[in-house]
């Protein structure tokens, strides 16, 4: 079923993963502030940090999918790859339809020129999304469903880890600074108690992943099924009215 409505409605497919996603977000962080649940700022900060060290975790990512996948087959079977391919495409449109629109709002803004150095940062930032999109490819690739159930194992583990050594009293930001990896907590520590109860409704979802995969197979298909009927629909209205037009 899966494979089924990631080859045949990949967009609806990976706008279902979003909407259940964050849909189970949300009710999880509404119940923690209606129980108030006491949630402190240094696990935003252990969210954050956890997040920073993304690129040096790829290759603990790979191996757990590679476990995930012999341990569990099924996992391996599914091709998620039409949606990032998907993802993607989506992207590079909306990019393309906000400089279209900043363009028309704004026709009499020059854009100011751009220095060597801010050239060079931009197509090295440019490569280093590009390269991450083909290693994530290239993992789900091999391992299917394995590799996105890998990172949902992982994230969640280097979060708590990062949170107990922070309770713990090291300094682990200055440590991941050290080695370049530690700017993404700098904002996530004076956020406060409102980013810590955030960013445990967003961990505790993570437990949630089977079922937003289903979920998100599940209704894809049916939302990209009604957006054909409406498509059909309209073009059959646009071309009866052409014909009373005809007629008149």
């Amino acid at each position: 079923m899966l494979n089924a409505s990631l080859t045949q409605h990949p967009g609806f497919v990976l706008l279902g993963f979003v909407l259940v996603d964050i849909t189970s977000a949300l009710v999880l962080l509404a119940l923690i502030v209606r129980l108030q649940i006491p949630v402190d700022g240094d696990f935003a900060l252990a969210y954050a940090l956890s997040k920073s060290i993304r690129a040096p975790r790829l290759a603990f990512d790979a191996v757990v999918a590679g476990w995930l996948s012999k341990a569990f087959p099924p996992l391996a079977a599914v091709r998620v790859g039409p949606i990032l391919d998907k993802a993607i495409e989506l992207g590079a449109k909306l990019s393309e339809v906000v400089s279209s629109w900043r363009r028309r709002l704004f026709p009499n803004v020059k854009e100011t020129p751009r220095s060597k150095k801010d050239a060079r940062s931009d197509d090295e930032n440019e490569s280093r999304r590009a390269r991450a999109a083909r290693e994530a490819r290239e993992m789900t690739d091999a391992y299917g469903l394995a590799y996105m159930a890998a990172k949902n194992i992982i994230g969640p583990v280097s979060i708590a880890l990062f949170y107990v050594l922070l309770k713990y009293g090291v300094d682990v930001r200055g440590a991941l600074a050290f080695f370049g990896a530690g700017a993404a907590g700098s904002t996530a520590a004076a956020a406060g108690k409102t980013a810590g109860a955030l960013a445990l409704a967003s961990w505790v979802s993570t437990l949630f992943f089977p079922l937003v995969v289903l979920g998100a197979g599940y209704i894809g298909p049916k939302m990209g099924r009604g957006a054909e009927w409406v498509k059909r629909g309209a073009w059959r209205g646009g071309a009866e009215a052409a014909r009373r037009a005809d007629a008149a």
